[in-house]
C-alpha cells in the first residue's frame, strides 16, 4: 500500500512540473513570435536590408567592371601587345 501511495504522489508531482514545463514553452514560444515579428520589421533590419541591396548591386557593377577588363586584356595579348 506504501508503494501506491508513493506512485501516486510521484505522479501528482511529475504532473505539476509537466504543467509547469508547458507554461514555460508556451512563454518562450510567444516571446519568440513577438521578437521576430520586431526584428523583422524593425528600423534597423530595413536598413540593413537596404544597405546588402546596394551592396548587391555594387558587386554586379564591379564583376562587369572587371570581366571587361579581362577581356579587354584578353584582346590585347591575342594582338600580341602584352
Amino acid at each position: 500500500m506504501d508503494n501506491y501511495v508513493q506512485y501516486v504522489l510521484e505522479v501528482e508531482e511529475l504532473k505539476k512540473e509537466i504543467a509547469k514545463l508547458k507554461k514555460r514553452v508556451q512563454e518562450a514560444e510567444g516571446e519568440v513570435t513577438i521578437i521576430r515579428g520586431i526584428g523583422m520589421n524593425s528600423p534597423e533590419f530595413r536598413a540593413l536590408k537596404k544597405e546588402n541591396e546596394e551592396l548587391k548591386e555594387d558587386n554586379k557593377k564591379l564583376a562587369e567592371q572587371v570581366s571587361d577588363k579581362n577581356n579587354f586584356v584578353e584582346r590585347l595579348r591575342s594582338k600580341g601587345l602584352i
